[in-house]
């Protein structure tokens, strides 16, 4: 073989390996195989709403009011909240509540015969999650949350009929959970809420008898315990 030919099929063979390198890049340039099963949804991003219900417990007082404590105007709740917000990246959501509760009342008119009595709570707000495992099966999270709270109380008979609204911020709504994901979500969740009411309100029979500040407000709030389901997980 002469020189030349030999000089050329060498040339050759280098000319063409990068081209074959390009064709088979390395094994460490593939993106890893997801953890989860197939069926596991990937993170959202973007638009992500929940609808939450289960049952809420009166903390603390109402006023600073002698016997003025919350649990004596209101017992247990039914509330619905909504979440609506936007992912702004795998674990943090940013986003609105709005929610709205029916109960008992706890006056002590209530107990006697011949008087209906009922508690309807109306909350809204900002809040915050951190979502621990947004890839994973089992997502936990935390939130964080502050809006505004009203709260009225109806007591009626024949002939007669009472309703005082309390309304004031809410400082703090901490809540934890943890969604079972899939084409939806769905799980626990344990929420606390933390206010005070400034202003009041009472009307008999339709004709406002009072409405001023709460002069003496005090600490109170909601122990909520339940169920969410999530769109889009």
């Amino acid at each position: 073989m002469s020189f030349w030919r030999s000089f050329r099929l060498i040339l050759a063979a280098l000319c063409a390996a990068p081209a074959a390198s390009a064709a088979t890049p390395p094994s460490w340039d593939k993106p890893p195989p997801r953890a989860v099963p197939a069926h596991i949804p990937p993170a959202a991003r973007g638009f992500q709403a929940a609808l939450r219900s289960g049952f809420s417990l009166p903390w603390g007082k109402a006023s600073e009011e002698p016997g003025d404590e919350l649990s004596a105007r209101s017992g247990w709740q039914v509330p619905v909240i909504l979440d609506a917000g936007f992912k702004l990246n795998k674990p943090v959501f940013l986003g609105l509540y709005l929610g709205f509760g029916y109960g008992s009342g706890r006056a002590e008119a209530c107990d006697a015969e011949g008087f209906d009595c009922r508690v309807l709570s109306y909350q809204f707000g900002v809040q915050g999650q951190y979502q621990f495992g947004a890839s994973e099966a089992i997502n936990p999270w935390i939130g964080y949350g502050i809006g505004y709270e009203i709260l009225e109380q109806s007591i009626s008979t024949e002939g007669y009929d009472e309703t005082e609204i309390s309304h004031g911020m809410t400082f703090a709504k901490l809540g934890l959970g943890a969604d079972l994901r899939g084409v939806f979500g769905l799980g626990p969740f344990v929420e606390v809420s933390a206010g005070r009411f400034a202003a009041s309100s009472t009307s008999v029979d339709e004709t406002e008898v009072h409405e001023g500040p709460v002069d003496e407000s005090a600490w109170h709030g909601m122990l909520s315990f339940g169920v969410r389901l999530v769109v889009l997980p």
